[in-house]
């Protein structure tokens, strides 16, 4: 496997020294304007307005939990198997999970099509994603669920960065998420 460098750099979400409450409460605002078609002299960050009009023209609607139901076990267990990434997998595991309970944040991967391959971390954040459908066994692209970190990653073939209402889906606000797709 050949990991392609971004061609554009990714923008955080979140510059050091925000106060995160004002910033997620703009974001709110701008996520409302946007979505009631509202013309904003200030609107998101280019890769979220990308993904928005993306996601609009698909007919999705942002008040709802759109259908992310996950796919056959077999089919998952099968995923696994052929996926290249099940041979790193421990190493991601070892590395990243070991501090997930503490610092409050779950690791997933998925495979090309946004299908959540393996998931582990803070047993509360677990539950917490549970409620989102954010399952093993999911797929998570802008098709299915709208701007979410893992689906704009995909369709923009870049690191990706979400904060709060930058997701599509009202009910993915509360999160902040990362993917990189390699």
């Amino acid at each position: 496997m050949t990991v392609q460098p971004s061609p554009v750099p990714a923008t955080p979400a979140v510059r050091a020294g925000t106060d995160l409450d004002l910033h997620a409460r703009s974001l709110r605002r701008v996520h409302d304007a946007f979505m009631g078609g509202s013309a904003r002299a200030t609107g998101p960050r280019p890769v979220v307005t990308r993904s928005w009009q993306r996601v609009l023209e698909l007919g999705l609607d942002p008040s709802q939990t759109n259908p992310r139901g996950p796919v056959p076990t077999a089919e998952l267990e099968r995923r696994r198997r052929t996926s290249p990434l099940a041979l790193v997998v421990d190493e991601i595991r070892s590395v990243l999970t070991s501090v997930a309970d503490a610092a409050h944040f779950i690791v997933v991967v998925t495979d090309a099509d946004g299908v959540i391959l393996w998931r582990e971390g803070s047993p509360g954040v677990l539950r917490q994603a549970d409620r989102l459908g954010f399952l093993e066994g999911s797929a998570w692209t802008e098709g299915q669920v709208g701007t979410n970190a893992i689906g704009t990653a995909l369709a923009e073939q870049a690191p990706v960065q979400l904060f709060s209402a930058e997701h599509f889906e009202q009910h993915q606000h509360p999160w902040y998420c990362t993917a990189s797709p390699v």
